[in-house]
């Protein structure tokens, strides 16, 4: 087989999973299907359920179907009539997941157990009584969380007391890529994207394993394929295999974007951001939302659709800091003091959030004079009075804080085009305007 585009790469990537291999990157009934495992009728005391790799195990409904005709089980009826759990560790909290109904009370499907995120997790079904299973039919988490499951291995003792493989997500994935390769291996020797092809197949390999920080990596190491082919690559992988469970792959990485996000989460989530802004006031004055908060609040009036958090700037006056990062240290602690979780090693900004909340961006930039300005963007950009004090406005019927002027800040920071949404825009990530207030040390200073 040739190949002459990347849309005829992914027509075969897409009809070769479906059609040979849609186990992998399994889901639900509503999202294009579960995990079936043929397992020929042996007779089964035990099932044991294991992810070689760091990683919680969670899953959704486990039902065991029986040979004998009406004898389907499922898994509540398993778990506290004929079988118990054994767990490689409990999630805090989770306990009950194996006591009462199952249901975990918001319309998705049963999650049987939960395990804490530790190396190599398992949980092992020990039958009461031994049973003649002829197939396992397992649900997904029906969320975001549902690639931490690819790349499960089932196993099943026989009352002959041997552990027998009935699946393994990562031989099937890795038959899954030789097949795919397979189909050019015979092509001329010039063979037409081979680098493309190439990329392909490792991104392949570790989205079937739901090695999704891999994935960025892997994409982000390669310097053979050009920018335009891998951003390609990249919107289809995420198209076919993360929208299905509500994540985008996008220039920021793998993430739930607010396309996904339904209103009272949303609303939740500017709650919990203009709090931070209001815990921020206590140390000064000069805090608002910033760069896509903006934009979503003037150009969609929503949360845009390709973001994935809000940011909020911070503005110290450089007279007291000598660098950045002893500012954003300033306001670590000021933060962590009012009970948050800050985190992350960028010498401009945090990740802040409350325990089990969506983390938000927290940028901290210096007032020189009557500038102010954040890293990334121009420095000095700003007149100082352009941005603060604050003025409040309603988005989604929440009051936020947003830059004084913000059409000027935004002309400032996406430049006078940015009524248009622009594909594939991003900001200057460039340091040299800042070198003499970024300090020395370790901290990364990009996003």
């Amino acid at each position: 087989m040739t190949i002459q585009s990347l849309e005829q790469l992914f027509a075969h990537v897409h009809s070769l999973w479906r059609t040979c291999y849609p186990d992998l990157c399994f889901t639900t009934d509503a999202r294009g299907g579960p995990l079936i495992i043929r397992v020929g009728d042996p007779t089964i005391s035990k099932l044991r359920f294991s992810l070689a790799k760091y990683e919680c195990l969670h899953l959704g409904a486990i039902n065991l179907i029986a040979s004998r005709p009406g004898a389907r089980r499922s898994n509540r009826a398993l778990a506290l009539v004929d079988g118990v759990f054994e767990l490689s560790s409990v999630l805090p909290g989770a306990e009950h997941l194996q006591e009462d109904d199952w249901s975990n009370g918001s319309g998705k499907p049963w999650i049987t157990f939960h395990t804490c995120s530790e190396q190599n997790p398992y949980a092992v079904l020990t039958l009461t009584t031994a049973a003649a299973i002829s197939r396992l039919e397992i649900q997904n988490r029906d969320d975001e969380y549902a690639a931490r499951a690819w790349g499960l291995k089932v196993e099943t003792l026989g009352v002959e007391g041997d552990w027998n493989v009935v699946y393994d997500a990562t031989a099937r994935g890795d038959a899954f890529v030789s097949t795919l390769l397979a189909a050019y291996r015979h092509a001329p020797e010039e063979i037409p994207l081979q680098a493309e092809i190439d990329l392909t197949a490792r991104l392949l390999r570790l989205m079937v394993s739901g090695d999704l920080r891999g994935l960025e990596a892997e994409l982000h190491e390669d310097h053979v394929v050009s920018h335009e082919n891998k951003v390609f690559i990249q919107k289809n992988l995420g198209r076919l295999f993360l929208n299905p469970i509500d994540l985008d792959w996008t220039r920021h990485g793998i993430s739930k974007t607010f396309k996904h996000w339904s209103l009272p989460q949303k609303i939740e989530h500017l709650s919990d951001a203009m709090e931070i802004v209001r815990d921020l006031r206590s140390l000064t004055a000069n805090v608002s939302f910033g760069y896509g908060a903006v934009l979503s609040f003037v150009r969609d009036r929503d949360l845009m659709p390709h973001d994935d958090d809000i940011d909020i700037i911070v503005a110290l006056p450089r007279d007291r800091f000598g660098t950045l990062p002893d500012a954003v240290r300033h306001v670590e602690d000021h933060l962590r003091s009012h009970g948050y979780s800050v985190f992350g090693d960028h010498r401009t900004h945090r990740q802040v959030g409350r325990p089990g909340k969506k983390d938000c961006d927290v940028f901290v930039g210096l007032v020189e004079g009557q500038f102010v300005s954040w890293f990334p963007g121009e420095r000095g950009a700003f007149n100082l009075t352009d941005v603060f004090p604050v003025m409040e406005a309603r988005l989604l019927g929440v009051t936020c804080a947003f830059p004084r002027n913000p059409f000027v800040y935004l002309d400032t920071v996406y430049g006078p085009a940015w009524a248009t949404p622009l594909p594939g825009w991003s900001h200057d990530w460039d340091p040299a305007e800042y070198l003499d207030i970024l300090g020395d040390g370790p901290d990364s200073v990009g996003a």
